[in-house]
């Protein structure tokens, strides 16, 4: 049975990646995609993660109102996800389509959006805009001070943070070799 789910989504997500949006419609893989979407990104498969956000982004916009919902729940978890892992580079080509989604959620004709879906695309835009306040008093700060001269860095110490970032990467193999 878990073999036939597991077949199922990726039959969803290659379907996706051709643009059959209907694939959306179904449950199991609209709450699947942000999960996988975050463990692309940890493989290094973030071009694929990206397209597959961008194929999301196009079904927000389907007449369909059931594509659209799912959308947009996909979506705003994704976006939690990405807020969680510290993701903010794709997670900023996000924010026009979680105002599109808060803006969509207010409007009479969808109130099946508003509840949890809203307030997520709310909180998460909430978070962007105190994060871009928060690197905008960094780089006035930091254009105040006068830079100082980069610190040589120790060869050990170098290794020891190459040897971190493989095992933070999820290629713990690697960075056991590596010791």
């Amino acid at each position: 049975m878990k073999e036939k789910k597991i077949t199922r989504l990726q039959e969803g997500l290659n379907q996706l990646l051709s643009g059959h949006h209907e694939f959306l419609c179904d449950t199991n893989i609209s709450r699947a995609l942000p999960g996988t979407i975050i463990r692309l990104i940890d493989n290094n498969k973030s071009r694929i993660a990206e397209k597959l956000v961008e194929q999301i982004i196009i079904g927000l916009h389907s007449e369909d109102p059931k594509l659209r919902k799912n959308s947009a729940g996909c979506l705003t978890e994704t976006a939690n996800l990405l807020a969680g892992a510290d993701n903010w580079g794709l997670l900023k080509k996000l924010l026009p389509p979680l105002r599109e989604i808060v803006r969509m959620s207010n409007a009479a004709d969808t109130p099946k959006l508003r509840g949890r879906i809203q307030a997520t695309a709310a909180n998460i835009l909430n978070l962007a805009a105190s994060r871009a306040a928060q690197e905008d008093e960094r780089s006035q700060a930091a254009a105040q001070k006068p830079a100082a001269p980069p610190a040589a860095k120790d060869p050990l110490a170098a290794r020891e943070e190459e040897i971190f970032q493989l095992a933070a990467r999820g290629e713990k193999d690697e960075a056991k070799k590596q010791l």
